[in-house]
């Protein structure tokens, strides 16, 4: 098996076998990838979380910073 990962994308290449598929979990869904098959993935973008807020509720530092 080859794996791939490159801006968001996520590349799986199983060799044709006579084995079993495998089955990718992401987040957000399922895909089974066939021996012999080559599928690529858009990869779920990740939630960004804010930051910490101050002690009068602003972003990013002290206010009048």
């Amino acid at each position: 098996m080859r794996l791939r990962l490159e801006s968001g994308l996520l590349e799986v290449a199983v060799p044709p076998s006579d084995r079993a598929p495998i089955d990718i979990r992401l987040p957000d869904r399922a895909v089974r990838v066939q021996p012999g098959q080559t599928r690529r993935l858009s990869l779920p973008v990740p939630a960004v979380a804010p930051g910490p807020k101050g002690p009068d509720g602003s972003v990013g530092g002290p206010a009048g910073s």
